[in-house]
């Protein structure tokens, strides 16, 4: 496969997706996960476990007390190398932020009045 067939096959992959991909962003934006902000966090965690696991990854949830909890996924692939991926899920923003900034497209451009 040329590289322009492969450009133009990923736009047209994307672009049938695109819909799906800006609900979930919604979706994600509309929690608080203020870094303090335990069932913010956790409620975010459970929300990525699905879709880990909806992408074929083994999920596990590592409760914690007074934190948000850990969410820890792995996927098996065909290679022999390893890939580590890691990720934060809290923001700085207070509790309430996300509600009274919720994220909206207009046109072709996605927008969020987030403070700063």
């Amino acid at each position: 496969m040329d590289l322009q067939t492969l450009v133009v096959d990923m736009e047209t992959y994307v672009e049938q997706r695109l819909p799906h991909y800006i609900e979930t962003l919604q979706e994600l934006c509309s929690i608080d996960t203020y870094s303090y902000h335990k069932s913010g966090l956790d409620k975010m965690a459970r929300l990525l476990a699905t879709r880990m696991r909806d992408l074929g990854l083994e999920v596990s949830i590592i409760e914690r007390q007074q934190w948000g909890n850990d969410l820890y996924g792995i996927i098996h692939g065909q290679g022999g190398g390893n890939v580590l991926l890691l990720a934060h899920m809290d923001t700085v923003y207070p509790v309430g932020t996300a509600s009274a900034h919720p994220v909206w497209m207009e046109d072709d451009t996605l927008y969020s009045m987030a403070p700063g």
